[in-house]
């Protein structure tokens, strides 16, 4: 008794099967799939890298604001004494 084995509609390349066709879909949603996750964690790290970008420049600015603010009072006062480093022997 002989049997025959054929291979499935994906492996003999029947183009026009819906198996084929599935197939297809598959790999697409696959790939989109990837590229969405992989697009999602870039825009993360970007979104922390300009909110840290920003954050570092609102304290310079703010600390910029600060020591401008009171150049004029830190000219107009005099020097603070150096410390008193008597010994005792």
């Amino acid at each position: 008794m002989v049997t025959y084995l054929l291979a499935c509609s994906v492996c003999w390349g029947a183009a026009q099967d819906p198996v084929v066709h599935g197939t297809k879909l598959s790999i697409a949603f696959l790939l989109g799939l990837t590229y969405l996750l992989l697009g999602g964690g870039v825009g993360m790290v970007l979104m922390v890298r300009r909110k840290a970008i920003r954050a570092a420049g609102d304290s310079t600015a703010a600390a910029a604001g600060t020591a401008a603010g009171h150049a004029d009072l830190a000219d107009l006062a005099p020097p603070p004494a150096p410390p008193n480093r008597e010994t005792k022997d």
